[in-house]
């Protein structure tokens, strides 16, 4: 596979001279701009009602807050919140929290200077890997960013992209239960690869850029497509995964049988002749998943 790397249609890094004048005025935040995403930052807040829930900082990141902003720029806030105020264990208040911000960006199609707004959800001891950072509640900056156009090393971004993109393409080669497996596989390498890189070299890194390269051309998409649409297959009916499945199956299949609403005795006749899982693919899946899906 051939890919080859242009900074602006590839990885969006177009780097200006100055930030967007649309949003800034020289190296401060237009005032009506700022009250517009404190306004928004403030009706998230609200609507999740949670008791003493306040965000100590509300921030802005990401290509708007730094000088290689371009057409498909987003506004991204960070809601920075002590998790440890809320007595409630972290990794469960986080998953409420990623769930709760999801279905707000889907929800609603706010736009600021025609740019989508993207609300974060942030723990403030929780480290955030950016070259910008504009606090909006202190309306000062938290990192500033530096003008001058950093130094990438877009073959090694293009190589891990390149062998990212044949393992997704590879997982159509299984069936739906291997397909999930391993797109959860897939999700975590990635991911560990995008922060391992972020904490060491920063979001000009390597490895964050191949984490681009892959979004920007619909791989990362893709990877969840794959890994719903495999979901949505194991709970479908379909063929038995086992042999005490395959004996219930048989048994729902008789006239007498009392069978779930949702079943049919044709489809438990279907299943109980139906095709097994192929030993030939379990094997190749678990040498993929030894060879191919260690992080790092």
């Amino acid at each position: 596979m051939k890919l080859k790397i242009d900074k602006t249609s590839e990885l969006g890094l177009n780097f200006k001279k100055e930030l967007h004048p649309d949003f800034w005025k020289g190296d401060t935040l237009k005032s009506n701009i700022r009250d517009k995403m404190l306004e928004i930052a403030k009706k998230f807040l609200d609507e999740l009602k949670i008791p003493r829930l306040t965000a100590d900082d509300i921030t802005l990141t990401g290509s708007l807050a730094n000088y290689n902003w371009n057409d498909k720029s987003d506004v991204d806030l960070h809601l920075l919140i002590d998790f440890d105020k809320l007595n409630i264990k972290n990794e469960l208040l986080k998953d409420f929290l990623n769930l709760k911000r999801m279905a707000w960006n889907k929800l609603h199609d706010i736009k600021i200077k025609d740019r989508e707004v993207e609300i974060y959800v942030q723990d403030k001891n929780e480290l955030h890997h950016s070259t910008g950072v504009y606090s909006i509640l202190n309306n000062e900056w938290v990192h500033k960013p530096n003008i001058s156009e950093p130094s990438l090393d877009l073959d090694a971004a293009q190589d891990k992209a390149i062998s990212l993109m044949k393992d997704i393409n590879n997982l159509e080669r299984f069936n739906h239960e291997r397909r999930y497996d391993m797109s959860l596989s897939l999700q975590e390498k990635i991911k560990k690869m995008r922060q391992i890189g972020l904490e060491k070299d920063g979001v000009y890194s390597p490895e964050n850029l191949a984490f681009k390269i892959l979004r920007r051309n619909g791989y990362m998409k893709k990877l969840l497509d794959i890994k719903n649409g495999a979901y949505d297959e194991m709970y479908s009916l379909d063929e038995v995964h086992s042999d005490a499945q395959r004996k219930y199956m048989c048994a729902m299949s008789k006239p007498e049988a009392s069978r779930p609403k949702s079943l049919s005795q044709d489809q438990a006749q279907e299943m109980c002749s139906g095709p097994m899982k192929s030993e030939s693919k379990d094997k190749l899946y678990k040498l993929f998943i030894k060879h191919e899906l260690k992080p790092g």
